[in-house]
């Protein structure tokens, strides 16, 4: 019973982390919408058709860029956190908590990668390692 309450408090505060970073997000587009609206582009700028506007990719717009002080934890979407407790941590979400919590402790990349790696004994060639892997590697590099 302890261990579903667990799980339910971190599911529970993955998605409040999640509800923080949107709101995030959807503050700072305001803040660019109005931002156009006082200084709309001039008429002599060339439009630029849909084929030529770069997409942004599902994961660039899950992912809100938030100070590295809030901890490794904000580094995941909502979709990366279900994702990673399904495919890394054998559907364990207080698992995958403590792991996060864990990895806010490390000082270094390797020592994350360590730590990361003796939690999760799958080889560096499974997508979702290699997912996890490149968002440590990114989260420490901006340090």
């Amino acid at each position: 019973m302890k261990e579903c309450l667990d799980d339910i408090r971190t599911e529970l505060q993955t998605l409040k982390d999640c509800i923080g970073r949107l709101s995030e997000q959807i503050d700072r587009l305001e803040r660019q919408m109005e931002e156009a609206e006082k200084h709309p582009a001039p008429a002599s700028m060339p439009e630029t058709s849909a084929s030529e506007t770069p997409a942004l990719s599902p994961r660039r717009i899950d992912r809100v860029n938030v100070q590295t002080s809030a901890g490794f934890r904000h580094e995941l979407s909502l979709n990366d956190s279900f994702r990673f407790t399904r495919e890394l941590f054998e559907g364990d979400a207080a698992r995958l908590g403590r792991m996060l919590d864990a990895l806010d402790e490390v000082e270094t990349l390797e020592g994350a990668i360590d730590l990361f790696k003796s939690e999760v004994p799958l080889p560096e060639e499974n997508e979702a390692v290699a997912e996890f892997m490149e968002i440590l590697r990114k989260h420490f590099n901006a340090k």
